[in-house]
């Protein structure tokens, strides 16, 4: 080693410089030839976090409703085409009208056509725009499921929006089971809304409860031991 002091080449093990005795700067070691022959100091413990979302905070619910906005035209955007397509093309429209306007008029579906008393008949092929609709929501509820495991965990919304899905416990990714079980959660929720008017409070339940919950969490996300992370600081 060469001392930084006056210049002068140090004895292999010398603390000082035996010219100017000035302290050399590491102990010296003997090495091979063509290697260093100074001891490494040691290296501070990294103080990073083990994965960018432990201190990423949970996602704030207005940008948890426009994801969920951005991924409802994914299945309502699909879904209306179809319903034209069904409709304009492949349906019979047939409208007429009693005299009598002052008639009181109810609808009922049947096989294949919404009919009304009171002269309005309104014919389609709703068996066509009924498999056409479940098609897409069984395709988009595939994606979901998918999209929600593993280390992405988000969907096309949540991506947009810079949110995450992982476990409660401990932030880690969610397994494919407990997607599914997220999913089917929020899917119940909102069939109840359809078949059952009186439980229509439940879905905005399901939505509203981030709003006190202290993990921003939503029904389904309870269900399934799963938190929503704002990670917009971690993609930095």
């Amino acid at each position: 080693m060469i001392c930084p002091t006056c210049g002068t080449e140090a004895q292999p093990g010398a603390a000082l410089c035996t010219v100017c005795g000035a302290t050399l700067t590491a102990p010296i070691v003997a090495g091979a030839p063509g290697q260093s022959s100074l001891t490494p100091y040691p290296q501070a413990p990294s103080t990073e976090y083990a994965t960018v979302h432990d201190a990423a905070p949970y996602a704030p619910w207005i940008r948890r409703v426009l994801a969920q906005i951005i991924d409802g035209l994914f299945v309502v955007v699909p879904s209306f085409v179809v319903a034209i397509y069904v409709v304009a093309v492949k349906g019979k429209v047939h409208i007429a009208t009693h005299a009598n306007n002052s008639a009181k008029i109810t609808c009922h579906f049947t096989a294949h056509a919404l009919s009304c008393t009171g002269g309005t008949l309104i014919r389609a092929n709703f068996r066509e725009l009924l498999i056409g609709v479940i098609l897409i929501n069984i395709i988009w509820a595939i994606y979901v499921i998918i999209a929600i495991t593993g280390p992405r965990g988000a969907t096309i919304g949540m991506r947009a929006l810079k949110i995450r899905i992982v476990t409660a416990s401990d932030r880690a990714s969610v397994s494919m089971g407990r997607s599914v079980l997220r999913y089917v959660v929020y899917f119940v929720i909102g069939l109840l809304e359809y078949v059952a008017h009186v439980l229509v409070l439940v879905s905005f339940l399901d939505w509203l409860w981030p709003l006190w919950d202290s993990r921003n969490q939503t029904l389904h996300d309870k269900a399934a031991g799963t938190v929503a992370l704002d990670v917009r600081r971690s993609q930095r």
